[in-house]
Order: C-alpha cells, then sequence, then structure tokens
C-alpha cells in the first residue's frame, strides 16, 4: 500500500500541472490570421522550381509563384522573320501582316541600290518612300532590320560613294531609329555580305583592313548610338577591333565594339559555315563570336544541308549552337529553299518549335515577394526572379517599372536592374526598394511588372512591351505583367 501511495502522488502533483498551463493558455489571445491574397487569375501556384526549399518569407510578406506559359509569344526585336516580303523602298508598304499572319514583330528587307551605284547621290523619291515606309511600321507594331546591296554577281560602287550614300541615310536612321531593330552592314560586296567585293575589304592585309574600319565606323556612326549592327564575317570584326571582343565592363553601351553583332547566313552547312569562319582558324572564330554575341546577338539563316555534311545540321547541333552564339532571329525559310530545307529538318527531327520559342530573349518569373500592404509614401522590398530561357540578351536598352493600378490610377516607378543583364540561361534575382508615392489614393492595387520601348514615340504601345512568359499575368491593353493585388493605407 504504501508503494502505490508513493506513486499516486506524483501523478496528482502532474494533473495539476496540466490543468495550470491548459487554463493559462485558454486566457491568451486567439492567433492573428494573415491573410494572403490571391494570384492573379489565371495564374495558378506552381511547384518550387528549384531542388532547394525557399527560405521562410519575412513576416508581413508574401511570395507569389507563377506558371510559364510554354507557347512562343510575340515579342519586339527578337524572333522569326520572313525574306521576300517587305519593300521599303516601293510605295504603300503593309507591315500589319507580319504579326498577323506570319507571327513576327520583325520586317526584312534587303534594299537593292544596284541602279544609283554610279551616282554619288541616292534619290530623294528612295528616301522620301522609306521615310514613309517606316512611319507605317510604327504604326503597325513592328520593327524593320535592313540591309543595302549594289550587286548579287557584279560590280559595287566605290567606296567614296558607299560612304556618301551612308552618310545621306544616317539623317533617316535617326529620325526613325525607334523602329529599327537593328541594321545589317551590306553595302559590300556580293549581296552586302562583304565578299566578292571590287572594293579591297581583306581582313588580313592593307589597304583592306583600313577600309573595313573606315567602312564600319561610317555604318556605326549613321545608326543610332542605341542600335547594333550586324557583320557577316568574324574575321572582320576581328579586325575593326584587332581581335578583341566585348566585354562586361563595357557592355551594353554605345561605344562600337558594344554595338556590333553577327549574321550567319549559312547556319550550320558545313564545319565553317560554307566560309563564315576561317578554315585555318575556325576554333579561334568561334571562341570570339561566342564571346562577341553574349552582349551582343547573332541572328541569319540556314541556307542548304549538303549530303558530305548533313548531320551539321541536326537538331542537336542547331540547339547547342544556337545557345552557344546567342540567336536572336532567324529565317523562316518560306521564301527561300536553303533555309526551308533545313527547317523541315528540324521540324521531322522535333526541334523546330524550341529553337523558334528560344530565339532572342525568354523572360520567364520564377516568383515575387511583396508585402501584404503598405503606406503611401512609404517604400517597399520587392524581389523576383526572372528565368531567361531564350538563347539570348535583351539586345536594345529597356527600363523596368513597378506599376501600380487600379484601373482609374496609376503609377509607374522605374526600377534600377538592367533586364539586359538578364543573362540566357540563367535565373536572375532582382532586389529592389520600391516608393509608394505619397499622393496615392488609398485602395487595392494591382503591381505589375512594366517592360515598353525606350523611345516615348512608343512607349504607350503594348505592341512594343515585353511580355513574360507566364500564364495569366499579361494585359495586352496596358502591356504589364501582373505580380499579385497590393493594399495600399492611406497611413
Amino acid at each position: 500500500m504504501r508503494f502505490l501511495e508513493q506513486i499516486r502522488i506524483p501523478a496528482l502533483a502532474l494533473l495539476v500541472v496540466v490543468a495550470l498551463q491548459a487554463s493559462a493558455l485558454a486566457q491568451l489571445p486567439p492567433p492573428v490570421l494573415r491573410e494572403v491574397l490571391p494570384l492573379p487569375e489565371g495564374a495558378p501556384v506552381d511547384p518550387d522550381p528549384d531542388p532547394d526549399p525557399d527560405p521562410d518569407p519575412v513576416p508581413g510578406t508574401r511570395t507569389v509563384k507563377f506558371n510559364e506559359d510554354p507557347n512562343d509569344l510575340l515579342n519586339p526585336e527578337r524572333g522569326t522573320y520572313r525574306t521576300g516580303v517587305t519593300h521599303i523602298d516601293e510605295a504603300g508598304e503593309d507591315f500589319a501582316k507580319h504579326r498577323t499572319e506570319f507571327g513576327s514583330t520583325i520586317a526584312y528587307d534587303r534594299i537593292s541600290l544596284e541602279a544609283y551605284k554610279g551616282v554619288n547621290a541616292l534619290p530623294s523619291t528612295l528616301i522620301s518612300r522609306m521615310r514613309s515606309n517606316l512611319g507605317a511600321a510604327r504604326s503597325d507594331g513592328v520593327k524593320l532590320v535592313f540591309r543595302f546591296t549594289y550587286t548579287d554577281t557584279g560590280t559595287d560602287a566605290t567606296k567614296a560613294r558607299m560612304l556618301a550614300h551612308i552618310n545621306q541615310l544616317a539623317p533617316v536612321f535617326e529620325d526613325y531609329g525607334d523602329v529599327i531593330a537593328w541594321v545589317e552592314a551590306g553595302f559590300v560586296g556580293r549581296w552586302g555580305e562583304w565578299h566578292g567585293s571590287t572594293v579591297d575589304v581583306a581582313w588580313n592585309s592593307e589597304p583592306g583592313k583600313s577600309n573595313v574600319k573606315e567602312l564600319s565606323n561610317a555604318l556605326l556612326s549613321a545608326v543610332p548610338s542605341n542600335r547594333m549592327v550586324a557583320f557577316r564575317y568574324p574575321k572582320h570584326i576581328r579586325a575593326m577591333y584587332n581581335g578583341a571582343s566585348v566585354t562586361s565592363s563595357n557592355a551594353f553601351g554605345t561605344t562600337n565594339i558594344a554595338r556590333t553583332a553577327h549574321h550567319n547566313d549559312c547556319f550550320l552547312y558545313d564545319n565553317v559555315d560554307r566560309g563564315t569562319y576561317l578554315s585555318n582558324d575556325i576554333d579561334n572564330d568561334k571562341v570570339f563570336v561566342e564571346k562577341q554575341s553574349n552582349y551582343t546577338f547573332t541572328s541569319g539563316e540556314a541556307c542548304g544541308a549538303p549530303s558530305g555534311s548533313a548531320s551539321r545540321s541536326n537538331c542537336s547541333v542547331a540547339l547547342a549552337e544556337a545557345a552557344r552564339f546567342h540567336w536572336n532571329a532567324m529565317n523562316d525559310g518560306v521564301n527561300f529553299s536553303g533555309a526551308r530545307q533545313v527547317i523541315d529538318k528540324w521540324k521531322s527531327q522535333g526541334c523546330w518549335d524550341t529553337l523558334k520559342r528560344r530565339l532572342g530573349y525568354r523572360f520567364v518569373l520564377v516568383d515575387a515577394t511583396l508585402p501584404d500592404d503598405i503606406s503611401r509614401g512609404d517604400s517597399f522590398s520587392l524581389t523576383f526572379r526572372v528565368k531567361n530561357d531564350g538563347f539570348a540578351r535583351l539586345i536594345n536598352p529597356r527600363t523596368v517599372y513597378a506599376t501600380l493600378s487600379n484601373g482609374t490610377t496609376r503609377r509607374d516607378i522605374a526600377l534600377k536592374t538592367n533586364p539586359r543583364s538578364w543573362a540566357p540561361g540563367a535565373t536572375t534575382t532582382v532586389k529592389e526598394t520600391v516608393q509608394v508615392p505619397a499622393d496615392l489614393p488609398a485602395g487595392t492595387y494591382t503591381l505589375s511588372l512594366w517592360l515598353p520601348d525606350s523611345a516615348s514615340t512608343l512607349r504607350s504601345d503594348s505592341r512594343y512591351a515585353i511580355r513574360f512568359a507566364n500564364a495569366g499575368i499579361w494585359s495586352s491593353g496596358n502591356g504589364v505583367n501582373a505580380l499579385a493585388q497590393l493594399p495600399i493605407r492611406a497611413q
């Protein structure tokens, strides 16, 4: 009995302690439940794409996750283009068909100056038609890429006339730079490709090397300083800059080297892409293009697949080299049989849709962390992760804005991040401090990201704004990508 009493006394004490704890807990206030606002309609939560779990959010904040849209989206200054359908030197060009029929934001034109290679000045009718058509492109939501040529088989203009014509075109380039995506060097040689020319442009001897530098500098000076010029051969680009390539320290600027891109018009034809690369220096040419295009781009077209090098144009090689050389745009092959032959092969092997989708930049929002609410006049931390699943960077300058709108009031706050730094094949974490305007009326606002065109003439046109490759966040009416609802308190 004594033994049982010894057990009973501690047990009773334990019951008393448990009862006292339960009583204390009952007197505590109920837990505060924080409402998490829903994602924009149509953008369900996606499983975390990262192998490591996300850190716990800071109290008072929430993290919204986004689903990727797998489609090839119409976005400015990238993608496929169609040759043989644009004639900027003729009256009354229609550019709307590029978006509606061809699924492209780029109109490409190779402009023949053969009739004028014997005169010092281009006719005013040509200049007038160019201006009129560039204005039409502005209205139709596309941008131009063009190349000027004097011959496909015969004699060029003299170097002096080339320089005079380039100088005469400079005001057109300047006045319509907003609707120029980039310019191909042209002017020199057969098809404007800087080979077979009656003007000496030998890259490795004089006076050829001097001519290369003089002509390239004239072109880069004539084109607006925020636009690039693409040259056909790596050897000429290497000669222009004595072997140097653009680096992270001088990328995205207005210097000539930062604005010099490459167009390859015989992609994957053979081991040297039909003369694109020097046969005795293939590896160095390719390393150079890889470095230079990392901060600029490569564009162009396939031109056939000879039986002796058929494996060169297989899908595995195409995807690898498009990524390595940062392809931004490509001829869709409809009106060029050489390109069509290779594209048909890619279609049969199953990679053409992937190639098209990944040309240029392809920005995919992973997630965004923002506050549950904020007072007007205060600032808040906005963090978002964006994956560039494209082959290349954004090629032209553009500002990112955080936009607050509620249907009647809209404010756009410029962010510091440079979207051209969102590298292909990488996920970039962007951390910004956003200042809420003090005079913003209280209420619930949609917080969005807006990447409009940098030109004032196009800034409000949503066709020139960048759409993220995510489901349910794009507004075609105002060109913004919605992140979440954000309540703004009066104080």
